[in-house]
């Protein structure tokens, strides 16, 4: 959670960014706050990654099958 004062902190840096006149969009944030959107963005990525794998499919298909003792044909 983020204080009152570190919101101001980074508010002041924010509008000292924009003065400076960058030709692209910039934003001063904690770097916590960068680690875990890269770490989101990677579990997403992952997990895209391993459904577009049948194989995959095909595991947790049988791993459902087991805990429910139970075949899709029951």
């Amino acid at each position: 959670m983020v204080t009152l004062e570190e919101q101001a902190k980074y508010r002041m840096l924010n509008g000292m960014v924009r003065s400076l006149e960058f030709k692209q969009d910039t934003l001063v944030i904690p770097a916590i706050e960068m680690i875990n959107m890269v770490r989101a963005v990677r579990m997403y990525q992952n997990q895209i990654a391993r459904l577009q794998s049948s194989n995959w499919v095909n595991d947790q298909i049988e791993t459902i099958k087991t805990y429910t003792s139970r075949n899709f044909c029951d």
